[in-house]
């Protein structure tokens, strides 16, 4: 009776190791699948940053290319200032007062009045003009540094993700050991209690 009541104490602690060796398979399991999931969602967050990346790249090419238009039409109105001011100087200031007084009755007067506001008002829209175009190159220059710090940060984004791929994949190596383990360990205890 000793006999079989010490074969079932060890029946019964096979049973029970067999037991918490089901549960630890259970968990690996659980384990390994969460690491699936992980890593499928980093990876989808790297897809998804280097869409971004490129995104910005484009953009910032596109920027490259309108802040180059933009230089262009800054110089043309530049030189077309420069040619306007030279233009002034060498008429120099008493021409002007030489205009209106050289006017033969007062319609002349109004008129060369009226000429002199119109010349006044080009070169203001002249100066308007440039200070705009330089506002707005400013503008594409800004955007263009904005969108490469996207680019910088969006890339050590990447790094990371990948980085924490490298490690979820370790450790689900390791978890996958653990259940490969776990399974002898299993098989060795069936046939033992065998």
């Amino acid at each position: 009776n000793d006999k079989i009541s010490g074969l079932q104490g060890k029946i019964d602690e096979q049973a029970a190791y067999q037991e918490e060796l089901t549960q630890q398979i259970s968990l690996y399991k659980e384990k390994i699948q969460i690491l699936d999931d992980q890593i499928a969602a980093l990876e989808q967050d790297i897809e998804d940053k280097q869409s971004e990346i490129t995104r910005l790249q484009d953009e910032i090419e596109q920027l490259e290319q309108d802040i180059a238009d933009k230089q262009v039409e800054i110089d043309d109105t530049y030189e077309l200032f420069k040619t306007r001011m030279v233009a002034l100087y060498e008429a120099g200031e008493t021409s002007s007062l030489a205009m209106l007084l050289s006017s033969n009755s007062f319609a002349d007067f109004v008129t060369n009045i009226r000429l002199m506001q119109a010349v006044s008002k080009s070169d203001e829209k002249l100066v308007g003009e440039l200070k705009d175009k330089l506002t707005e190159q400013q503008t594409l220059k800004t955007s263009q540094e904005e969108k490469k710090s996207g680019v910088e940060t969006a890339l050590v984004q990447v790094q990371e993700d990948e980085q924490a791929v490298m490690e979820q994949r370790q450790s689900q190596a390791d978890a996958q050991a653990e259940l490969e383990d776990a399974y002898s360990k299993s098989e060795t205890a069936e046939q033992d209690m065998e």
